[in-house]
Formats: C-alpha cells, structure tokens, sequence
C-alpha cells in the first residue's frame, strides 16, 4: 500500500515524526471511527506494512475510508505510544473503548 494522502490539515515535521511510516501515510478505517461515532477497538499493522484500525468486525466495504496516519492519534491518543512497537503481522485489540489492549498475531489463523 504504502501511498500517501494529501490533506487540508499540518502535520508534524518528519524531524518530530516517531514512525519510520509518514504521517501522511494512507491508513484503512472506517466512517464510524472518522466521525468519532465508534471507538478503534483493533489496530493492525498488517504483514504488508499497511495500518488498519477498525471499531467492529461486521465492516463491509462501504464502511471502510482512508485517512492519513497521523490522524489516527486525534481520534484515540493512547495508541501513540503503543504502536510505536507494534511490529508488522501483529495487532492490539480490546473489547470495548477504554479497555486494556491485548497483543494479538494478524491476520488471524484461520482453519
């Protein structure tokens, strides 16, 4: 994926910027975490060095937008420090805005 967006807003200085990822970076989320209507409940870093962040697992396609990653931490802050060490093929996942996030391998298995 890794294709930027251009947007409207500032955005840190790559000087300032933690990721090896540009705050530009087009990320997957969906319209109800955009709008702030949901909360991200699943944040992937997906094998292919792409983000997802979703608030449910009943998405369909039409939910789904794209952002610039570092828009993310406007919508949910705490993920700041935590992606900082989430390595690619994993994910932090919780059951409900608030609760404590786990560490889960991504995507799942699958039988």
């Amino acid at each position: 994926m890794n294709k930027s967006l251009r947007c409207n807003r500032p955005h840190s200085s790559p000087d300032t910027w933690p990721f090896s990822d540009p705050p530009t970076l087009a990320v997957i989320t969906t319209r109800e975490v955009l709008s702030r209507a949901a909360s991200i409940l699943l944040a992937a870093h997906e094998p292919d060095g792409s983000w997802t962040f979703l608030d449910r697992d009943d998405w369909t396609q039409d939910d789904l937008v794209m952002i610039c990653f570092e828009h993310i931490f406007e919508i949910e802050p705490e993920l700041h420090p935590l992606l900082l060490r989430l390595p690619t093929g994993r994910a932090l996942a919780r059951d409900a805005p608030g609760g404590a996030w786990s560490a889960l391998s991504w995507p799942p298995m699958t039988t």
